[in-house]
């Protein structure tokens, strides 16, 4: 007896894989011509199998041979193969299996095979060969059973090669779509219905869009498909759809990829706006995260390519008062940007596409240095949001322009480790020993400009108290950039692990530039901070203890600070160990460790310094000095019994 086979199944591999004909060696096909001679019917379907993979004729004449020694199944699939190699008898025995079925008993049918499905189901290798004279059984299947999915999956053809069963196949199909229990069916339904009817069954699509799902699953292929489809046929309420759809999609990755086809088809700010409020909403952790994620990576769509120039400026002004609006730039911000499109679009409609250029590109310039101005050293600002919009827009105008003019002299910028332009503190330039170091002149926009005669000078930059010099830089017709390192400055244990976890203490960092200034605080045992690429002194306190380390982190930008397990062993006047006596530390004030343990000892974390340690145990106490850095073991022993 053989395992019921799934013919649609064959059918999908088939179509789906498109499979071709492939080379195989004359033992491998003898092989697979025994198998169909096999009295296993398990054994003859892998052979029937293995006849469609490599597309292998000489097996025609075996098929035919074996098919009527079969199980329904089985003959069935012989049946596909024969019409799949274009066997010339295929409609012969098609014909003659539909005659002979009738005389089957019920031994040669498995599951819910009958009589009628059989006759229904040999229909797909006849309408591969373009018969359709016995189209009629598989509408008789459908009317005993409505959600036959092997009869389904006939209805296309069916409705396009036999008018008079148009109507009743189309309604057989609507009811699975809409009333079938079983998901795959109505799955396989609506495919059918777009593959015959396309945008006529938008009502279809939207239904399951909005309300199927398969058998209680979050995932449900028939509402992903749907949505598919009112994709490619534009529904035009898709944009309002999708938004109230985020809100009750259950599952967190659809809602990521509806809010992506929202931006990739309607990514106005309106609708940026919306789905920065459902972020706010939303409290899945896991839907927030892919939220988060497109809307930091929202780019608006290019304008279009029969949109003249002056078009666009004008579309961009008014996308820039609707980021005002949406408060993602301040007024001030709005009047400059808009003072520079104006010119921009005079410039152009007086045909001057260079100065119309120029204009552009300071109108971007200023977008993106009020929203990297992370140092807030200027109270305007752009947004996140608003810089996406801005500069992309902006970036399109400037594609189809000529390239702005150079700086004639040289332009000096500060970048960080990011690529990111920031604002540079001061610009200095030497000359000579005449004229020593001068300040170039600052833009306004972050950026410095030298102007002189020379070829070349050295320049300084001037970045968070501290300064970098580079010298011979081409000073005419150049632009030099500066970049930071993203400095880290980590704190250790003495198994070499970052801390603090599971602690949750934190180390102060500082370096040293004419000062020591404010590095940050460690999180998870590191801290961050954007530096010049020189030598600097940085200081870790940790537990009140203060430790120096010097570093040239144009080298290595990863500074790391150890702690030492220091062990205070705390011992009777017989040398014998004291449990319960008080220790301390000393660093600016005395330092609580704890009391010792049953042996005598505990310990404590700590960088390695010269410190003060005393024990204490009733009235009687001692201090002893000891460099942990040398000896992490402090031994005190107390006067007391």
């Amino acid at each position: 007896m053989c395992n019921r086979f799934s013919i649609l199944a064959i059918f999908l591999i088939l179509l789906s894989i498109q499979i071709k004909s492939q080379e195989i060696d004359e033992e491998f096909k003898q092989k697979i011509l025994l198998y169909l001679s096999s009295d296993k019917g398990s054994v003859v379907w892998a052979g029937v199998d293995y006849t469609i993979q490599f597309k292998l004729y000489e097996a025609i004449q075996v098929l035919e041979n074996i098919i009527w020694k079969q199980e329904v199944p089985i003959q069935l699939s012989i049946l596909w193969a024969m019409a799949y190699l274009n066997a010339p008898n295929t409609q012969q025995l098609a014909i003659a299996f539909i005659d002979s079925v009738d005389f089957y008993n019920s031994s040669r049918f498995f599951g819910s095979e009958n009589k009628l499905s059989a006759k229904a189901h040999v229909n797909q290798a006849l309408f591969y060969i373009n018969d359709y004279s016995q189209a009629d059984y598989v509408m008789q299947q459908l009317r005993v059973k409505p959600y036959d999915v092997e009869s389904i999956w006939l209805l296309p053809n069916l409705i396009r090669n036999v008018p008079q069963y148009e109507n009743e196949a189309k309604s057989i199909l609507i009811n699975a779509a809409n009333n079938s229990e079983d998901y795959r069916i109505r799955f396989n339904a609506v495919h059918q219905l777009e593959e015959v009817y396309g945008a006529e069954m938008i009502p279809i699509y939207i239904n399951f869009f909005k309300n199927v799902e398969e058998s209680g699953k979050e995932f449900s292929s028939s509402r992903i498909i749907s949505f598919e489809f009112l994709c490619k046929y534009n529904y035009d309420g898709l944009e309002n759809l999708i938004k109230e759809q985020i809100y009750n999609e259950p599952a967190a990755v659809y809602k990521r990829y509806f809010i992506d086809t929202l931006f990739n088809r309607y990514g106005n700010p309106e609708n940026l706006n919306y789905i920065v409020n459902f972020y706010n909403w939303e409290t899945d952790s896991l839907a927030k995260r892919f939220v988060s994620h497109a809307l930091e990576n929202f780019t608006p769509k290019e304008f279009p390519m029969n949109i003249t120039l002056p078009e666009m400026i004008d579309s961009l002004k008014i996308i820039t008062n609707k980021t005002f609006a949406f408060q993602w730039i301040d007024s001030t911000t709005k009047n400059l940007l808009n003072y520079n499109l104006d010119n921009a679009k005079t410039k152009i409609l007086n045909s001057d596409s260079i100065f119309c250029a120029n204009y552009i590109k300071q109108y971007q310039d200023l977008v993106n240095f009020e929203f990297q101005d992370t140092l807030n050293t200027t109270p305007e600002f752009v947004t996140l949001e608003g810089w996406q919009f801005l500069y992309y827009y902006a970036q399109y105008i400037l594609d189809r322009l000529p390239e702005p003019q150079a700086n004639p002299n040289l332009l000096v910028n500060l970048k960080n480790s990011f690529g990111v332009q920031i604002p540079a503190g001061n610009v200095t330039y030497y000359e000579s020993a005449t004229s020593g170091w001068k300040d170039a002149v600052n833009n306004g926009d972050g950026t410095f400009t030298v102007i002189t005669t020379k070829s070349t000078v050295s320049i300084r930059m001037f970045y968070e108290f501290a300064n970098q010099t580079v010298h011979n830089v081409p000073a005419q017709n150049n632009t030099y950039t500066f970049t930071t390192v993203n400095t880290a400055v980590q704190l250790k244990n003495s198994s070499g692990n970052l801390m603090p976890a599971p602690s949750g203490d934190q180390g102060t960092v500082q370096y040293y530039a004419d000062a020591w200034r404010t590095f940050g605080t460690t999180t998870n045992g590191v801290a961050y901070k954007e530096l010049l690429p020189i030598n600097y002194s940085f200081r870790m306190t940790y537990e009140y203890i203060p430790n120096d380390k010097q570093q040239d982190i144009s080298t290595n930008s990863t500074v790391t600070f150890t702690t030492v397990l220091c062990t205070l062993k705390v011992t009777n006047a017989n040398n014998q160990p004291l449990a319960g006596a008080s220790t301390k530390y000393y660093s600016t004030a005395w330092r609580d460790i704890g009391l010792t343990n049953a042996e005598g000892i505990i310990t404590k974390e700590l960088l390695p310094k010269n410190l003060s340690f005393r024990a204490t145990y009733g009235n009687v106490s001692l201090d002893k000095q000891q460099d942990i850095s040398v000896n992490i073991l402090v031994e005190i022993q107390l006067n007391v019994p």
